[in-house]
């Protein structure tokens, strides 16, 4: 019911309850009578309003230019038409009482065509323009349109043809139902048919999305109930989602069977769906015939899809009711078994089978409390599974006091705050973002609400050192706990590990803590002792650095059970934001592996976007010398340009034992290098001489002592001379190496090597130094190494000495010798030649 100004009922059709516009301009000729009419009309109409007062309203009005004939004008039932719309421009503000929430009219609406027929059957032939934000949509209508003054009865047959730009779409959808999920192509293609009445009625549409895919709908009407097939055809889903989780789903086809019942939809529909994936492509793994269904029952829904594919077979079944205050979802979702590697997120066989149940009720951010189990975990990585045991997630989001624990017995903890799920990721990371900003003078950090608090406790580690992370074998029981302020631009973190073994790194004890305040941030990491093997490497380790307003310090410092420096290494940067630069200084005092160095104090590491520039770097100490000048520059193409300087007038060896430890067992010498090296990263030009002096060494492997000729190296625009290096054992014989390293850039090194020894000795070990070869080896040898350094081709004959004596322990278990495929030995030619390398006595014990 509408009122009229003086606040009276108005009668029901009323015009004063339509909407209609304030005025009429309207020029031309009108000629003939009732019976039949002449127009020829154009003018000006202004916005439409409803009741009996019409308020100005900004913008201009619609412009109209028709012309044709109308007969029996005086009788509607009788009334027909030949018209001729030659123009109709409809701005936006003609539209307004039209417009709500979800619908946005064009900036202009344009039309033109003809209108033909009586209101009873009348034929259109319609072209229709919408202007949006710089952006034109058209829509091409035409077919036969049958009781238009009754809607409830109206009936059609007509074609449409449309291109809709991505702006006109969103002005009709609300931009919270489309923009989250994805992302429409600049113009959408719609074209179709449709025939029947408002109760009776058949269709069918396509509509292409560019190059994004194409979806084909048709359909069918009756009374309530309507049934739908859809087909979608190579949909690029990765360029058409918004969520990055969807972006490894490249393409997806698939086809649908839509039935049901009323058009209430939430309330009184009934919906059924079945449908196909008949391809998907994730990545580079391609899977087939993946089924779904759903069953819609007013508020009450179910849902399944099932993968057959072994590399992915998922089964999964949905059911809810949002019926409730309070809204049910239930899942359950089996991996059986989903093979990482085929979607590209591993290199090696790695799969994940497990089944996942929730159970939620609430399906708000804000108000939701769910349970969710997972049961039966069996993580695969090559030949190893491992089985850690069902986990429980308890989650209560209750108007951003939000819970999250976990329970299970070997993973527990508890994130708990007052934080807003959807900006929890930002707030993370603007706090990451302060944390590693040092220029505190300027920075302005971005305030947040959130607040919480982080404590996990991994119970079982060994879940892990089964092979799972290939080369951790040992892991204590590791605590993470941490919190953050947003409001403050506080950020706390602590890690406790007591042993981690990696390979043949044995760190003990190991406690790292991050902080972030207002004005400063740190880090500390420390443990008492790192072993490599069976010996120490460090001791009493501290790695600390301090930011504090534009100022950076970080010093790596570790000594003795005694006390005494081993490593004392300190630097101190300074960032100028205005300028863009930061220039790093190293401290003038440096101690490594327990020997001071003193570092020039007009050393300066200038770092700015024009590159990297190194002044009066010179590091002095125990007689050695080591000097340091350069600067890096951008080149064409992304590439990185050098002009380096380096001196070294002494560098002992042994300041590198620490390093060396488990590969050498001694190691001897110095050496002096004055070098040039320019061009680029990609293609390095050398030049400048090395001198080795007094070198020997000792590898672990073979346990043989050798020393190592003086012979200059001579780096030249054709690469490295090696002739007169040699290598000489205990018995004074000597490895020969003569030839050259072919390369210009450094990038592609071609070897032309040849190799001569004499009963040379090659191996001096025993049992207990090396249980699985051990003994006195001693070879002549003649040879080539030829071809690129990465794949060389190696042609060298061997013959060991009478008196050599070696034995290899062969693994009965296996029966096999493992080996990568790195070294091959070729038959001999003739089974009655006996090899070289057959010579000396071999003893093998199983």
């Amino acid at each position: 019911m509408s009122v009229t100004s003086d606040g009276s009922a108005a009668a029901r059709d009323s015009l004063l309850a339509q909407p209609l516009p304030a005025f009429l301009s309207a020029s031309g000729t009108v000629a003939g009578n009732m019976t039949r009419l002449q127009l020829n009309l154009r003018g000006d109409i202004s916005a439409l309003q409803t009741g009996p007062t019409f308020p100005a309203v900004e913008g201009p009005p619609l412009q109209f230019d028709i012309a044709g004939t109308l007969s029996q004008a005086n009788d509607p039932d009788r009334l027909s038409m030949d018209l001729q719309i030659n123009r109709m421009d409809a701005p936006k503000n003609f539209f307004t009482t039209l417009e709500s929430g979800s619908l946005q009219m064009p900036d202009l609406l344009q039309a033109s065509g003809t209108l033909r027929g009586t209101l009873a059957e009348l034929n259109t032939d319609l072209k229709i323009n919408a202007l949006r934000g710089g952006a034109t949509s058209r829509l091409d209508f035409k077919g036969l349109l049958k009781n238009v003054r009754t809607p409830d009865q109206l009936g059609f047959d007509v074609a449409f043809d449309a291109s809709l730009s991505r702006r006109e779409i969103l002005g009709y959808v609300p931009d919270s139902v489309v923009t989250p999920v994805l992302r429409l192509p600049d113009f959408v293609q719609i074209n179709g048919k449709a025939k029947g009445t408002m109760q009776d009625a058949a269709g069918k549409a396509s509509i292409g999305l560019g190059n994004l895919g194409q979806i084909h709908v048709d359909g069918t009407l009756r009374d309530s109930s309507y049934q739908m097939n859809l087909a979608a055809q190579n949909i690029r889903v990765d360029e058409l989602a918004v969520d990055t989780t969807l972006r490894p789903l490249k393409s997806l086809g698939l086809t649908a069977q839509i039935n049901g019942q009323g058009f209430d939809f939430g309330q009184t529909a009934r919906i059924q769906l079945s449908g196909k994936a008949d391809s998907m492509i994730w990545d580079n793994l391609i899977l087939r015939d993946i089924t779904f269904e759903g069953d819609v029952d007013g508020k009450r829904f179910t849902a399944g899809l099932q993968s057959p594919d072994e590399r992915a077979a998922v089964r999964l079944a949905a059911s809810g009711d949002f019926g409730p205050a309070m809204p049910v979802l239930d899942l359950d979702v089996a991996l059986n078994c989903l093979d990482l590697r085929e979607f590209g997120w591993s290199n090696r066989p790695t799969n994940v089978c497990m089944r996942i149940r929730s159970h939620s009720e609430g399906l708000s951010a804000d108000t939701l409390n769910a349970k969710i189990t997972i049961e039966s975990i069996d993580l695969q990585y090559d030949t190893v599974h491992v089985h850690p045991g069902d986990m429980t997630l308890d989650i209560t989001l209750d108007n951003n006091h939000n819970n999250l624990t976990i329970a299970s017995d070997w993973l527990e903890g508890e994130i708990k705050g007052f934080f807003v799920l959807s900006d929890l990721s930002t707030t993370i990371a603007n706090i990451a973002d302060q944390y590693f900003v040092v220029d505190r003078s300027t920075y302005i950090p971005a305030i947040g609400t959130d607040s919480l608090s982080v404590q996990l406790h991994l119970l079982r580690p060994d879940i892990l050192t089964t092979g799972l992370i290939p080369g951790l074998t040992d892991l204590s029981p590791v605590k993470l706990e941490g919190s953050l302020v947003a409001q403050r631009h506080y950020f706390n973190l602590l890690v406790h590990a007591p042993r981690i073994v990696y390979r043949d790194w044995d760190v003990d004890s190991l406690n790292v803590r991050a902080y972030a305040g207002d004005t400063a941030a740190l880090f500390v990491m420390t443990t008492p002792l790192v072993k490599r093997g069976k010996e120490d490497f460090i001791e009493n380790a501290v790695l600390n650095g301090r930011f504090l307003d534009n100022i950076a310090n970080v010093s790596f410092k570790a000594s003795n059970d005694e006390g005494k420096e081993r490593f004392l290494l300190a630097l101190r940067a300074t960032i100028d934001n205005t300028k863009k630069e930061t220039i790093v200084l190293f401290a003038p005092r440096q101690v490594i592996d327990f020997k001071e160095w003193t570092v020039d104090s007009d050393n300066q590491i200038l770092v700015n976007p024009a590159g990297v520039e190194v002044k009066d770097f010179s590091l002095t100490g125990d007689g050695q010398s080591i000097e340091v000048n350069g600067k890096t520059r951008k080149l064409k193409g992304n590439k990185t340009g050098l002009d380096f300087t380096v001196d070294i007038d002494r560098l002992n060896y042994n300041n590198f034992d620490l390093f060396v430890a488990g590969i050498l067992s001694e190691l001897g010498g110095w050496a002096e290098a004055h070098m040039k090296i320019s061009g680029a990263t990609d293609a390095m030009q050398i030049r400048g001489k090395m001198q080795l002096h007094e070198t020997f060494f000792t590898p672990v492997l073979t346990n043989v002592r050798y020393e190592l000729s003086e012979t200059p190296l001579e780096f030249t625009e054709s690469g490295l001379s090696l002739d007169g290096l040699t290598l000489r054992d205990p018995y004074d014989k000597t490895l020969e190496i003569n030839g050259k390293l072919n390369t210009k850039d450094w990038t592609d090194i071609q070897c032309n090597l040849t190799l001569h020894a004499d009963r040379w000795q090659a191996l001096n070990s025993t049992k207990q130094q090396n249980p699985v070869y051990f003994g006195e080896l001693y070879v002549s040898l003649d040879g080539t190494v030829r071809g690129p350094i990465s794949q060389p081709d190696i042609r060298v004959v061997v013959k060991t000495a009478k008196e050599s004596s070696f034995t290899y322990v062969y693994d009965v278990a296996t029966q096999a010798l493992q080996h990568e495929g790195i070294v091959f030995f070729l038959p001999p030619p003739r089974q009655y030649v006996r090899p070289p390398m057959y010579d000396a006595p071999v003893n093998i014990q199983a």
